[in-house]
């Protein structure tokens, strides 16, 4: 089984987890850069980086309570906004939503984002915060 560890002391941001995860998911022969949840959902798949696509993997999350507020109101409101501003025009109004449910539910948030992404991968098997 394969171990992704993730150290929320290592980013503040979802620009910089995203650098982060890229540095931790993909080897040196990935030539893209990783941007979004779709992309961090199709790696965590398998196939693409340091693990095979039939390969368990178990997440190990330190400092996730700082990067739960990091990736917290602020950031989800950014990244909603951006996405709003490029995302095709049948989809604007579902982002408007997303927005509209991101300031008034605080549980709303990227940092649950991308729990829900590890959550819904096949090979991810187990998840730990600490």
């Amino acid at each position: 089984m394969h171990t992704i560890f993730i150290d929320g002391a290592k980013f503040s941001d979802f620009e910089g987890f995203m650098e982060y995860m890229q540095g931790v998911l993909l080897d040196n022969s990935y030539n893209h850069k990783l941007e979004g949840l779709d992309a961090l959902a199709d790696v965590l798949e398998g196939g693409f980086g340091v693990y095979g696509l039939k390969d368990e993997v178990r997440v190990k999350w330190k400092e996730y309570k700082k990067s739960k507020q990091d990736l917290g109101e602020v950031e989800t409101y950014k990244y909603l906004s951006e996405n709003l501003e490029s995302c095709h025009p049948t989809n604007k109004e579902e982002v408007k939503e997303m927005i509209m449910f991101a300031q008034t539910d605080n549980r709303y948030t990227l940092f649950y984002f991308i729990l829900d992404v590890f959550f819904e991968a096949k090979n991810v098997k187990t998840i730990e915060l600490f």
